[in-house]
């Protein structure tokens, strides 16, 4: 299976399905896929990408911790299917030279690859398959009002672009 290298790009808001969106940037090209994910899983990738931390770990600063006392290594995520508008994702891993590949979703794979900066691939047919608009050009405003990790890029055209944005429209298209 092609993949295609993608990296953590920004988390918005969707508030018409009232749900965190998570965009992954191709590192060739301006092509993004959106991911909708749990709002507790938004909260740690966000933390993870503003490097902060609480006082006590978080669900996948355990499993890191526990992965890195065991002697595995976190290799890769490669989010590989879409099945029924859902996402599917495996963690490569490694431990003693042999790697183990792990069903993830792809919102806990992402948020243990932006801890540990490995890379995540998306099954290159999914990512031109989807036929995903990708966000109007332009620099960051600056702004932020806590509803992306990079600030709004074009707040405007961005609602725009999620108003009639659902997580159906990214069914995987049938041969």
């Amino acid at each position: 299976m092609p993949l295609t290298r993608v990296e953590f790009f920004d988390i918005s808001f969707d508030k018409k399905n009232n749900a965190p969106v998570l965009f992954l940037k191709d590192v060739s090209r301006d092509l993004f896929l959106p991911v909708w994910i749990g709002e507790l899983e938004a909260a740690s990738i966000q933390l993870a990408v503003l490097k902060q931390s609480v006082g006590r770990p978080l669900t996948h600063d355990l499993i890191l911790d526990i992965l890195t006392k065991a002697d595995i290594k976190v290799i890769q995520l490669n989010i590989d299917r879409l099945v029924n508008s859902t996402y599917y994702a495996t963690l490569v891993l490694e431990q003693n030279g042999i790697q183990i590949e792990v069903d993830s979703r792809p919102s806990d794979g992402i948020a243990l690859a932006v801890r540990k900066s490995v890379p995540i691939f998306v099954n290159s047919e999914l990512m031109y398959r989807i036929h995903f608009t990708p966000p109007p050009e332009g620099e960051e405003s600056g702004g932020d009002d806590g509803g992306s990790v990079r600030g709004e890029l074009g707040e405007a055209d961005f609602k725009d672009l999620l108003r009639d944005m659902r997580p159906q429209d990214f069914q995987e298209d049938k041969p």
